[in-house]
């Protein structure tokens, strides 16, 4: 039961990560891209 649980959350996890990364990419393109924020990364 608790490896059920723990697959269904990493699920999830990876689910709501790659709808965090495509909205993320997507205000990136409006901004320059991703070379660009790299550049300005300390």
């Amino acid at each position: 039961m608790a490896i059920f649980l723990l697959s269904m959350s990493l699920f999830w996890l990876i689910l709501s990560g790659m709808r965090y990364f495509k909205y993320f990419e997507s205000n990136f393109r409006k901004k320059g891209g991703l070379s660009n924020f790299l550049l300005l990364r300390p």
